[in-house]
């Protein structure tokens, strides 16, 4: 069995490739780039999902509901028309907090912040 602590990791490493994958779609014009990267993306969120529930199973219909609320959000977008300059900023955002999160996230989860704080000073 995962501890705890190690399926919380999987699972922040899983939805922060998930968010860079999905919002780095909307950058590419050609259907076959932007459709390779929301497969990869949906691929991820159902990873996310099965590593959640296999973790912590009293929390399915939970993590079901948040999927399907996540599913709409993401759904209801619609990357060729913005409603103002604005949301498209703020997505943009989104886009490069999602890219910068995967290092530090991937990092946490192989457990190199541990390893580098264990051989610091006493």
């Amino acid at each position: 069995t995962v501890s705890a602590r190690a399926a919380a990791a999987q699972c922040a490493v899983a939805a922060v490739v998930t968010v860079a994958l999905t919002l780095r779609a909307r950058a590419h014009r050609p259907a076959v780039r932007r459709g390779a990267l929301l497969l990869c993306g949906t691929l991820c969120a159902a990873m996310t999902l099965v590593i959640a529930w296999l973790a912590y199973p009293g929390a399915a219909r939970w993590l079901g509901v948040g999927a399907l609320a996540a599913a709409a959000l993401a759904g209801g977008f619609d990357t060729r028309h913005q409603p103002s300059p604005a949301a498209g900023q703020l997505v943009r955002v989104a886009e490069y907090a999602g890219l910068l999160g995967v290092i530090p996230t991937a990092c946490w989860a192989l457990g190199l912040f541990d390893a580098v704080r264990a051989i610091g000073p006493a």
